[in-house]
This record gives structure tokens, sequence and C-alpha cells, in this order.
């Protein structure tokens, strides 16, 4: 199996400052190639001098091997001992070679995404004639500080040479510096064409103003083609500085970045973005790695990010996003949806909760443990409760998301604002001030709701007590103001009494407020 990187050229020339850019890289990888014949030259002189240097000491170490050298003081042997960093050095050394030579082979099993892999040949590198995938280059750490791996949840540092690391399936670019946003997709498509075909139709119909810089995804032997990640590059030089333990690295770029992030994601949701995927880790499926499928449809389009913010909706909330992707992917409708969501929000609030104060073991996991488990139960709590609707497990995945990637114990005790409850109701709605009087409702009737609960509770205790209850000891009690009390003084008297009546009954009824 061989996936191999497609270029798909644009009809527009390319912008001046890529061929700039390509000067620039070329330059580079000339001054490395002659610095390192002059360190090579260097370093046959030096073998010439002592023949007995195989490679670079860590250590000497002085011993005597003779009795007479015990005597003689003078006569001592060097013992050269060479460290395992000494060793891997001279191993990666081998593999860049072989790499070069005969291209990148996985003849071994090996378990990568899920998925057993084997059988991948590749020639040459990708980055070769591609002034793109050289950009992306060009965004990776170098040797000995890129962070990659076969897992995209545990990524370490697995060579010191950049070209090796380049080869691993997931790859984390600069956060100190951020040159690229991606988007995680969890679609899966017919075929590669079938992908692009559906990001040409978000160009046409002004969602995106143009398609993605490199698209990676994994190209299954059925011909589908699965999760690809849409890499957007920014312009050479227009990297967001990300580095707040530096005093003058300002906040407002890198907030300007994640509303960007935001606003793609907002425009792309219907083809499967995943909202919940983190914006600024910088991980992703490498484009580069032989493992995966690669495309890069766009070389003359790129803009900054003042340019992007005209272009996409910035304002959209973490929450926001995650409501319309339920929305969209579930096909419930905007109501239906937004009430599931709700109640499987709320749920899943008692449900961290309880975890979180037992020391339940299921939240000591990692957050994509965690949402597995809540998905199990918010699953179960949506059969029992009647949410039996198709698009209901879509709406179940992502509140499980939200809130596995929301989790915060510090949190817990805090009620927060509920934002977005009502996007089904003010859907559609023209205007501030109609959105403003529709939330101004809910909360009214809201703190009315918890005024009366906090009022029959005090005046049922006080009659348990066999306490006279005035309308001043009411408030005192309920701790609320007096016109609260006098409001609602009548139908306390009148939901207690009933309450009171039917206990000695002896039967059990509901009685509304």
């Amino acid at each position: 199996m061989t996936n191999k990187a497609a270029t798909i050229t644009s009809s527009t020339a390319q912008k001046s400052w890529i061929v700039g850019f390509e000067d620039r890289y070329s330059r580079a990888q000339r001054d490395r190639k002659e610095a390192a014949a002059r360190k090579q030259l260097r370093k046959k002189n030096t073998d010439r001098l002592t023949p007995s240097r195989i490679d670079l000491p860590v250590e000497r170490k002085q011993v005597r091997t003779t009795p007479k050298a015990q005597k003689n003081p003078s006569a001592k042997k060097t013992v050269r001992i060479y460290s395992d960093y000494a060793v891997g050095l001279r191993e990666e050394r081998r593999l860049v070679k072989e790499r070069l030579e005969n291209g990148y082979s996985l003849t071994w099993a090996r378990e990568i995404a899920g998925k057993v892999r084997s059988n991948i040949h590749e020639d040459g590198l990708r980055s070769e004639d591609n002034s793109i995938l050289k950009l992306f280059v060009s965004r990776i750490p170098k040797g000995g500080k890129a962070r990659a791996s076969d897992d995209k949840a545990n990524l370490y540092v697995p060579y010191m040479s950049k070209l090796l690391t380049l080869d691993c399936p997931y790859i984390e670019a600069n956060k100190t510096f951020l040159g690229a946003i991606r988007l995680d997709c969890d679609a899966v498509f017919a075929s590669p064409d079938g992908c692009l075909n559906a990001l040409r139709e978000l160009v046409k119909q002004e969602s995106i103003p143009h398609l993605p810089h490199i698209i990676t995804g994994d190209l299954m032997p059925d011909g589908t083609y699965r999760n690809p990640h849409f890499i957007f590059m920014l312009p050479y030089g227009k990297a967001v500085w990300n580095n707040f333990e530096d005093e003058r690295c300002r906040a407002q770029p890198v907030r300007l970045f994640d509303g960007v992030s935001r606003g793609l994601c907002r425009a792309t949701l219907g083809i499967g973005v995943d909202p919940a995927a983190p914006r600024v880790t910088m991980r992703m499926k490498n484009p580069l790695s032989p493992i995966w499928h690669t495309m890069t449809p766009n070389t003359s389009e790129f803009l900054t990010l003042s340019e992007y913010a005209r272009c996409v909706d910035t304002r959209s909330s973490f929450d926001d996003l995650v409501r319309h992707a339920a929305v969209v992917q579930s096909g419930m409708g905007i109501k239906p949806s937004n009430i599931a969501f709700n109640v499987l929000h709320d749920r899943a609030k008692v449900i961290l909760r309880q975890w979180h104060f037992n020391a339940d073991p299921r939240i000591a996991g990692t957050r994509e443990r965690l949402a597995d488990h809540l998905y199990i139960e918010l699953s179960a709590h949506a059969k029992d409760t009647g949410l039996s609707d198709v698009g209901v497990s879509a709406v179940v995945g992502k509140v499980s998301e939200y809130m596995a990637t929301e989790f915060d114990p510090k949190r817990l005790e805090k009620t927060g604002k509920a934002r977005h409850r009502l996007m089904h109701v003010v859907d559609g709605l023209e205007g501030l001030a109609a959105r403003q009087k529709i939330g101004a409702e809910h909360s009214a009737a809201t703190r009315k709701s918890k005024t009366m609960e906090k009022l029959l509770a005090a005046y049922s205790a006080a009659l348990d007590r066999g306490e006279h209850v005035s309308v001043e000891r009411l408030a005192s009690l309920a701790r609320v103001s007096r016109s609260a009390a006098y409001r609602s003084f009548e139908a306390c008297q009148q939901i207690c009494l009933a309450r009171s009546i039917v206990k000695k009954v002896g039967t059990t009824t509901e009685v509304s407020e």
C-alpha cells in the first residue's frame, strides 16, 4: 500500500513570497549540506592524526594494566568509554543514509491509529518538489525538539534527526510560533475526491474563503477516505507568537488565532469537523508521513489572520460550536437537538460531580477515556428518559466530548452561566433586544422557581416544628426578600396544607405550583 502526496495546482499564479520562501529553503538546505561536508572533512583530517580514534569519547579513564605499570606511574593506557547517546547518534546516521538511499519501508506489522499496518513503501521525500510541504517542514521544530509518535495522545522526541521524525504518523508543530490552523474531521468520505468536492462546495457557498492548503487522511483499502485533517497555513513570516512567559508577547493575536480557528470550524461543521478538537496544541496527522494519504489542493491562496477574520465568524464560543455540531450531525433539527443537549448536559454534570466526590476511578483517566465512560452513562439515561430518536446518539457523543474536555473539579461547586440553553428559542429572532427579552424572561422564571423552593422548604420545616410563621418570619427563614415572601405567602400556605393532608390520609400525590 502506498500513500502519495498529491499536488493539485491552482490556476492562479503563485504569490511572490512563496517563490522567495522556496529560494530561502533551498539556500538553507545547501548551507546545511556544505556545513556537513566541512565537518566530515575536518573529522577525516583528525582521524589521520589519531588513527586509534573511532568515535567521540564521552569519558576517559586512566587504568594500570601491568605490574610494571604499577611501579612506573608514567606508564598508563587510555581506555575510551562510549555512552548510549553516541551509539544512538551513530545509529541515526545510518538510518538517515538508508532512508535517503532506499526510501521509507514498513515491512513488519505495526499498530497505528487503531489499525495494524504493514507493507508500506515510498521512495524519496514528499517535500522535495512541493512548496506547501516545504512550508510545513519549516513549521516543525528542529531535530531534538520535534515531538512525534504513532499515537496522537502521547508525543515524545523519537529522533534527534528531523528527517526521521518527519516519517512519524503524528507530529507536533511549533507551539511557540503558531503557523498552521488544523481542523479535525470525523467523517468518512467515499474517496479523496469526494472529500475535495465537499470542500469545494463550501468554497462555492463562501462558507470558507479557499481550500485548505493540506489535507491528510487515512486511505483505506476499499478506497474510502477516513478522518482527514484540514490544515490552513499562514503566510511565511505571519506566524503568531505564543509565549506568555515573555512579557513582550501580546494576547490579542493569540485570541484572534483561536477565534479564526473556531470560525473555520463553524463553517465546516456540515462535513463532520469536530468542534471539541483542541486548537492551539498543534498536534496533527503528519502530512509527510507515508502512513497517510496527503493532498495539497491550494498552492496560491494565503490569508493573514485579519483577512480570515473578515471571512468567518470569530465570535462562536466552544459551547456554541458543540451545540451547532449536535444540530447538524444529528439531523434532529435545532429545537429537539438543543432540548436533548440541555437534558444530557445537566445529567452529565450530576454524574461528574458524583464520580469526583466518590473518587470513582472512571474520572482518573484521560479525556478520551472519560468521554467514553460518559457516553455509556448518558446513552442509558437517554433511553430511560425517552430520548430514543435516531440522532440522539450524535447528541450524546457531542455532550460527552464537550463535558470531558471542559471538566474541571474546581468548577463543580459553581453554578456558572446557562449559555445557549435557549438557542432553539432565539434562533431566527432579529435584533439583540428580542433575544435579551427572551433571556430575561427565562432568568426571571428560573429565579422565581428557586425562590419558591426556598419558601416551601422553610414553611414546611416551621410547620413540622409547630411554629407559627408570619410573612416576616418566613422571609427570614428562607433568606429571601420580604416582597418575595409577601407575593408567595398564600401559595406556600395552600401547598404546605395540601401536603400535610395527604400525609395524614396516607396517600401520595403531586401538587402543582
